[in-house]
């Protein structure tokens, strides 16, 4: 259900705020820090799983998988994300997991449902300093 990352090099630094629910390996692969909490794979990670308040287990998960739904939006964009930003939803392959995201919008005219994308980083728009920043987007595979 999940992999393990390659570790040789050392990995890019991520932002607290991305590094909390992403991990960069030395290959630049961008996985999912996802929980499993009762044999329930969840993400983004939870610090507690539910009532008894146990311990979740770290799950990294690839970031392959495939589009279910996507819309292009029109209105004014925040953070200096380009006009007509795509967002939607992608089913990944390695867990029973709907993540919703923004796609890369060199590849947003070729998104549609039932197309592969894996997940990367690219350096998209501001923070909210104004700052420019990495964002995790998909992209077609």
């Amino acid at each position: 259900m999940t992999g393990t990352p390659s570790a040789a090099r050392a990995a890019p630094e991520l932002p607290p705020e991305l590094a909390r629910q992403f991990h960069v390996d030395a290959g630049g692969g961008v996985w999912l820090r996802a929980a499993r909490c009762a044999g329930a794979v969840v993400f983004p990670p939870r610090r507690y799983c539910g009532d008894a308040l146990s311990d979740p287990e770290e799950v990294l998960l690839p970031g392959a998988g495939r589009v279910n739904c996507v819309t292009r939006v029109q209105v004014r964009p925040p953070y200096d994300l380009p006009q007509g930003y795509m967002i939607g939803f992608v089913d990944l392959d390695a867990a029973p997991v709907r993540v919703f995201g923004l796609f890369d919008p060199e590849d947003a005219d070729a998104m549609a449902p039932g197309r592969p994308v894996s997940l990367t980083l690219k350096p998209l728009g501001t923070d909210n300093a104004g700052t420019p920043c990495l964002r995790p987007v998909f992209v077609a595979a």
